[in-house]
């Protein structure tokens, strides 16, 4: 089942870890401990975004395009548990895990 098809079902929302991994589906699973998202790499960026924000309402998500050489952007140096950076590429792409920070 994929997200498009769980949304049009009605069926989005939280499930067991167990049932998510069996699924394989990211943005039905839950985990309270959870620091990154290196299932979203390689996703559009704004829907690995929306999947975060479901997953972690009370997140403040932000995407950032990393610069040409691979490095990030200019981005605020201090740690936050409860901001979320997802960096991309060029077109738009989850470039590396998205994490806390």
């Amino acid at each position: 089942m994929t997200c498009a098809v769980a949304q049009n079902a009605g069926m989005l929302g939280w499930l067991p870890l167990e049932q998510c991994h069996q699924l394989q589906d990211a943005c039905l699973c839950m985990d309270p401990l959870r620091q990154s998202w290196p299932d979203l790499v390689g996703m559009e960026a704004e829907q690995a975004k929306l999947i975060i924000e479901l997953q972690e309402p009370t997140f403040t998500v932000i995407v950032v395009q990393a610069s040409a050489d691979g490095d990030g952007g200019v981005v605020s140096a201090d740690y936050r548990d409860d901001r979320v950076w997802i960096w991309t590429n060029e077109d738009g792409t989850v470039k590396r895990t998205p994490m806390i920070g």
